[in-house]
This record gives C-alpha cells, structure tokens and sequence, in this order.
C-alpha cells in the first residue's frame, strides 16, 4: 500500500489491538475462511498504500476483511492488521524499537486514487507481474471500468477483462483549408486527451492526426487494436463503424506498449485514394453529424501473434465486413472474427462535426467527383448550422442528428 507503514510496524504500544475474521481476497469467489483469533497490531491506511508484507486488510465501514499480500495496493481507505508476534520479530530483526527509524527502511511511494468498483475487485488491487510503467495515465484501468458502469458502455462488449490502462492523446499542428463558401479557415494546433471521467469532447478537427496511444501490458504477449464509432446518442450494440484495426503490437519489457511504429495496420474498408487515405490505418472521423459520437479504443490481447499468412488473409477479408451503407460488424463481431475474448483495455473520445470534416471530405470529392453526390457529402455544410443542432426550443434536422 504505496507510502510508509512505518506507524504499523512501530512499537506495538502506539498501535491498536483488534482482531478479524479472515478471508482471501484472492479467491474467484468471496468465500470466508475459517475464523482466527488473534491479537494483531492495526493502523489506518489511506487510497493507494502498499502492503509492505502480509496482513489483514478491512475497509472503513465493512465488516469483511481480505487477506492481502505483500505489494497489494488499498483501493479503499481501511485498516491494515498484522499479528502481533511478526511485528515483534520485525522489530528484533531491524533492531528499531520507534516509528522514525522504521520510516528510513519503507521507501515512500504515490499512487493515482482509484476507488473500487466492486467490493471484491476494488478493495485490494493485486500488484501487476508486469514491470512499473512510466505513464501517468489521465483515467486508468480503474477509472475507465467505473465509466463503461456508468456509462453503460459494456452493452458493445463486456468489461470483465479490463485490466490495463491506456492513453489516447490527439495531438497536431496548424492547418488551413475551405469549407462551405468559407476560405483560408484557420485551424489551429491542438492537443486533447480521451477522458470519459472528465466529460471531454472534441471535434473532427481534434481528431484530424492519427492520435498517440499508450497502454500497459505483459512483455511476452501480443496485443491488437480497434477503433470503432458507436454513433451518436446512447451506447448501443446494434450498429458501428470500424475506422482502424491493428494487429500484433509488442509488448516492451517495461510492461508499457506504445501504438506508433508498432504491430501492422490492417486494411480498413475505405479505398486506397492517394491524397487522402491509404485504405490501412487510422481513417479520421469526418462525419457531418452533429450529435456525440463515442469513438471507442479497445486493446485485445493473446497468447500469440497472428501469422504473416493470417494477416494477408485478413487484408483480403475484413474490408467485407466493414463497408459504410453495407455490411458493418459490430465490435463483438470483429472480436469473434479474429478469435479474442473481451477487451483488457479501454477508453473512447466524444467527438462531433465541424467544418473541417467538410475539408477533409472535400478533399476526397476533389479526386472522386460522384462523392459529392452522397447525402453524406451533402449534410456536411447544414449540419454545422445552428438551425440544425437537436435542443429544447427547436427540432434540429433529423438528417444531422444521428
């Protein structure tokens, strides 16, 4: 439990005595083991404090206490216990005898608070095998499984798994361009984090540049990318659109795996159209609608990477499953397709029309004229008017509300 428990391992005549019924918090299911009574020596932990070996840990309010192990971090505020006779061995073997002396033996760390979101799974959080990471990660694995709960955007795929943390940054510089009569529109640089905690919203002008990803990991297994659009409006399962998939991303042996210059793009659906999108990688949303489309980006992980034969196969395939106006599998689908279970990792950007997706589509009209005939197209100028914005005193165009 990150910082001292010096206050713990002091002198037994600062602490206070209880005495708890044990049970592992390491265990499927939340089955109370046989009932031991003993006088321990206890002290308040806070959020984030790590375990400095084993003991009894109870939350502030609950009458359950959890075996926890050393490393365990609290997820709660609580007491920590440990019998009194292995206090008094700690205190023989360091041949300290106060609170001060003991504090120069536990180095004092920090952690992000991450309250639970279950009982069972948020009150001691296991430390990770994997290595401690750099990234301070805005809404970690924690956070994020809070969100999809009250979000309720478990109804695309299940939680269950989300385990990591993971941080999408979309960052780019000034550009210009015309939209809709306008000339010369100046954009200017950006950067905004994905952060359901916070609300953050953006536009299609923030999301213009392949964003940069980071997420945590297990060095030795292989990890795999998707970003699909739930569309506007609440979490639903029904319908999406897949703008990137990527397969294979290795893991570094600092247990952190970054997105760019890693695994192998996948073709997408969209055309190979010079000037404007490659058909593999990142498609940026360029849609006129103007309601919150939940852009999601979810981390699956395996065993083992996909062969180079797999891969091509894929190439081939998956752009049958993901055309606008036809065939579009839903995340579930495309996790089925390619034979993961749910996601580990998970977080999504809000995002709505502006008058660069006008740019960015124009751009692509331009170079395939029968484009500028789609009603997709043709929305992108209404759709950024007021007149059209769904609200209390006016019916907005249907059109642009989806």
């Amino acid at each position: 439990m990150k910082s001292s428990f010096a206050v713990l391992l002091a002198a037994s005549v600062t602490a206070d005595v209880c005495e708890t019924d044990s049970m592992s918090a390491l265990q499927a299911v939340q089955t109370p083991i046989a009932k031991k009574h003993h006088q321990e020596v206890c002290t308040s932990v806070v959020v984030g404090q790590e375990a400095p070996i084993d003991g009894i840990f109870t939350a502030h309010g609950s009458k359950v206490a959890y075996k926890a192990s050393r490393g365990d971090v609290a997820q709660a505020a609580g007491s920590f216990c440990v019998a009194e006779p292995t206090v008094a061995l700690l205190q023989r073997a360091f041949s300290v005898s106060d609170v001060s002396e003991f504090d120069v033996l536990l180095q004092k760390k920090t952690s992000t608070e991450a309250p639970p979101v279950s009982e069972f799974d948020g009150l001691l959080r296991k430390k990770s095998s994997t290595p401690p990471t750099g990234t301070k990660f805005s809404c970690d694995a924690a956070c994020i499984r809070r969100e999809i709960e009250l979000h309720g955007a478990d109804v695309i795929i299940s939680a269950d798994n989300v385990k990591y943390s993971m941080e999408v940054v979309f960052e780019g510089g000034p550009e210009t361009g015309d939209a809709c009569g306008k000339e010369n529109l100046q954009f200017p640089a950006y950067s905004v984090t994905a952060n359901p905690s916070l609300g953050t919203k953006m536009t299609t002008a923030e999301t213009r540049v392949e964003p940069s990803i980071t997420f945590e990991c297990t060095p030795g297994k292989a990890y795999h990318l998707l970003m699909a659009d739930a569309l506007g409006g609440g979490f639903q399962s029904d319908r999406n659109y897949n703008h990137w998939l990527k397969l294979n991303l290795n893991c570094s042996t600092g247990g952190e795996a970054t997105v760019a210059g890693n695994g192998r793009d996948m073709a997408q659906g969209s055309p190979n159209i010079p000037g404007w999108f490659s058909g593999k990688g990142y498609l940026p949303p360029g849609f006129p609608y103007n309601t919150l489309h939940h852009f999601g980006f979810y981390i699956f992980e395996t065993s083992l990477p996909f062969s180079d034969d797999r891969l091509d196969e894929l190439d081939q395939s998956f752009p049958t499953f993901n055309q606008l106006g036809g065939a579009v599998y839903t995340v579930k689908q495309v996790a089925a397709l390619l034979g993961f279970d749910s996601p580990v990792a998970w977080t999504w950007a809000d995002v709505t029309t502006s008058y660069y997706s006008q740019v960015r589509m124009g751009r692509l009209a331009a170079v395939y004229p029968p484009f500028a005939d789609e009603l997709f197209y043709q929305l992108q100028c209404p759709c950024n008017l007021a007149s059209s914005f769904p609200g209390t005193f006016r019916t907005g165009d249907e059109r642009c509300n989806l």
